[in-house]
């Protein structure tokens, strides 16, 4: 099948190429996209299969229509919110960061 990934350079492509290698997997790749929202698009546009973080998945299937054909477990990503504060007081900053702890990585 043909694949749409992020460019070499990303820590999401090297997670995938090890786990590729590691099942013996040469995906053809179509593309390489360092825009996730045009790697989406292509996709979308049945250009390929995409590799989907698992925090987000089932909201990116629900959007997109898209199916899951498979899970790649020893894949891992960091996300990090940034702020110029040392610590988070804003009402709103608060909520997105204990969402996200609670409810798309745990």
């Amino acid at each position: 099948a043909p694949a749409l990934l992020p460019t070499e350079n990303t820590a999401f492509r090297m997670t995938l190429e090890k786990w590729f290698d590691a099942l013996g997997i040469r995906p053809r790749v179509v593309a390489e996209f360092e825009d996730t929202a045009l790697l989406n698009r292509a996709a979308v546009d049945g250009f390929g299969f995409v590799p989907v973080y698992t925090a987000i998945v089932r909201l990116a299937a629900k959007q997109h229509g898209w199916k899951v054909i498979g899970r790649a477990d020893q894949c891992s990503g960091h996300f990090y919110a940034i702020t110029a504060e040392r610590r988070l007081k804003h009402p709103a900053i608060l909520a997105i960061t204990e969402h996200a702890q609670f409810e798309l990585f745990a």
